[in-house]
């Protein structure tokens, strides 16, 4: 989901381990990249427990630029508004 002024996108994301995600995002001139990390799995069998709601805020506005994935370039499907 993309905030109605284009800065915050948030998405809904498992919990490795119990663990709350990461969403990085990347700005170029035609798209935005956006990638969840988890960092807390190197102890664990990464099981997924519960989901949770993680937002990141652009610099400036999405705009007419791609959201695409950033290990392989696709695109994202996105709504505008709020959960």
């Amino acid at each position: 989901m993309v905030s109605a002024g284009g800065r915050v996108i948030t998405v809904r994301a498992a919990k490795p381990c119990g663990h709350r995600p990461l969403l990085i995002a990347r700005s170029y001139p035609h798209r935005v990249t956006l990638q969840l990390v988890n960092q807390h799995t190197s102890n664990c069998h990464v099981e997924a427990v519960g989901v949770t709601i993680v937002s990141v805020t652009l610099s400036r506005p999405l705009g007419t630029r791609r959201l695409v994935q950033a290990l392989n370039g696709k695109p994202i499907k996105y709504h505008v508004g709020h959960f």
